[in-house]
């Protein structure tokens, strides 16, 4: 016995189906490199970073080792019975942790911003444009605040813990 559908079985790859080809006016055609141009002209200072491709990956790598370490030590902490004084210190490390992440995920160093910086494989170099340090600044204090927030809860947290 047949299936209803046993007519309508081919696989992409076969003759029998074929997906139709979008339609692209011309004058799409002629304006998609010229607004894809705009586009990034108009997002650059917005969407790109003081960070390269290079210094985003350190910078995550960096936060995730340093908050997986401050994990582990904080729960070897709890398991030998350390005082929550002592693991009030586990803040500092957090906070770089947690700091790294964050500008891994933004590509804004905000250390480096406010230093008025950019972060590339040659080094580091000024800001020229001052719009663009002005935004990078601002979004630099957003990582930096964002961080402590986040270290001031997760220590609390640590200390709280019994």
């Amino acid at each position: 016995m047949t299936s209803p559908l046993g007519r309508w079985r081919f696989s992409c790859h076969s003759r029998g189906l074929r997906r139709p080809r979008p339609q692209v006016s011309r004058v799409a055609r002629g304006l998609a490199p010229a607004a894809e141009g705009l586009m990034l002209v108009g997002m650059a200072a917005t969407a790109l970073g003081n960070l390269d491709m290079r210094a985003q990956n350190t910078q995550l790598r960096f936060g995730v080792v340093v908050i997986a370490a401050a994990l582990a030590s904080g729960v070897l902490m709890l398991a030998l019975g350390a005082p929550p004084a002592y693991r009030v210190f586990l803040g500092l490390p957090l906070f770089l942790g947690i700091s790294g992440v964050y500008a891994g995920l933004t590509r804004v160093c905000g250390f480096t911003a406010m230093q008025g910086k950019r972060r590339t494989e040659s080094g580091a170099c000024p800001v020229a444009d001052k719009k663009q340090l002005r935004e990078f600044r601002r979004r630099g204090m957003q990582v930096i605040f964002g961080s402590a927030t986040i270290a001031i809860a997760a220590t609390t947290l640590l200390v709280l813990a019994r």
